[in-house]
């Protein structure tokens, strides 16, 4: 027979969504500040 145990977790995955979104944001981040360089280096405009 299957013994009833309690679920005991820990908070890794948590941390590592934390760390996920922290890394997502941190991404965009940077991106926001580099494309408006890359675009005039290239000669694109961005189109709407």
């Amino acid at each position: 027979m299957m013994e009833n145990r309690a679920y005991k977790g820990s908070n890794k995955m948590i941390i590592g969504i934390v760390f996920g979104v922290i890394t997502f944001w941190l991404f965009a981040q940077a991106m926001v500040n580099i494309v408006p360089a890359v675009q005039g280096d290239l000669g694109v405009e961005l189109s709407h």
